[in-house]
């Protein structure tokens, strides 16, 4: 939605803020950044919550695509139960549909959620199924992301 590219938009801003000493205008632009964030969260939430009975393979895929975006939106809003409800439900429509990409971006971010509940073994697990699927699918920029997050998991673990 608007709000949530508003409110990145603001975030970004406010780290370049921050870098330049405006301490003050940075703390404001995060605020309002958070509100925005928070105001696209409950408009996708409220489009979710629509049933769709009989939908088409296209419209359950856009579907799948919403809920990883409300993952990634919660987890940024630290709504830890909400990110679970979403990456699993991404996951499940995914699956359903064959959506191979789809299927590694959601355990990509079921990964992260395992990193934030301090399931480490369990994230890096998963972070390997999806790092195996962005390998097949050839996609080098998701290969790299899910190395750095294996990479995370093992300097947390200790390994």
């Amino acid at each position: 939605t608007a709000a949530l590219l508003r409110g990145r938009l603001l975030l970004a801003t406010s780290l370049m803020d921050m870098q330049q000493g405006k301490t003050e205008q940075a703390n404001e632009q995060t605020k309002r950044a958070d509100a925005l964030m928070q105001e696209g969260a409950k408009w996708l939430e409220r489009a979710l919550a629509k049933p769709i009975e009989n939908a088409t393979s296209g419209e359950k895929n856009a579907r799948a695509w919403a809920l990883v975006r409300a993952a990634m939106l919660a987890e940024e809003l630290d709504d830890i139960q909400k990110m679970k409800d979403f990456a699993e439900a991404s996951l499940a429509l995914f699956e359903v549909g064959a959506e191979h990409r789809g299927i590694a971006i959601a355990k990509h971010w079921i990964g992260r959620l395992f990193i934030r509940l301090d399931q480490l073994d369990r994230a890096q697990s998963i972070f390997q199924e999806s790092l195996a699927e962005f390998r097949r699918l050839e996609d080098p920029y998701w290969e790299r992301l899910n190395n750095y997050f294996i990479t995370m998991v093992l300097v947390r673990k200790g390994e």
